[in-house]
């Protein structure tokens, strides 16, 4: 059981440190290696208070909170963004936005 556990933390912090990709840059380096240990120490502790349920359930709140907070961190970029930088991204993000629109119209 202990070497099931131990799989199912490790690939758990895996996929977690590919989901913190989602941030931006500067908010990864800054806060990244400490999301990642309190994420890992969750892991443990609810794995040992709760199993695979509880871990389904902390899988689920991490997900929600990582598209919140994520999005909310990128937004922050874009209003504290040089103008040249917002200009040069606006461009992508139009067409970006366009697409995804026509793709909903015709799907």
């Amino acid at each position: 059981m202990m070497a099931d556990q131990s799989r199912i933390l490790n690939l758990s912090a895996r996929m977690y440190s590919w989901l913190l990709l989602a941030y931006p840059p500067r908010f990864r380096r800054a806060f990244g290696w400490e999301m990642a240990q309190v994420f890992r120490d969750d892991l443990r502790h609810t794995l040992q208070e709760s199993g695979l349920a509880g871990l389904v359930g902390l899988w689920i709140l991490v997900v929600f909170d990582l598209f919140k907070t994520a999005m909310a961190e990128h937004i922050w970029e874009v209003f504290h963004m040089p103008v040249e930088k917002l200009t040069r991204w606006s461009g992508l993000a139009a067409a970006l936005g366009g697409a995804a629109l026509a793709a909903v119209f015709f799907l």
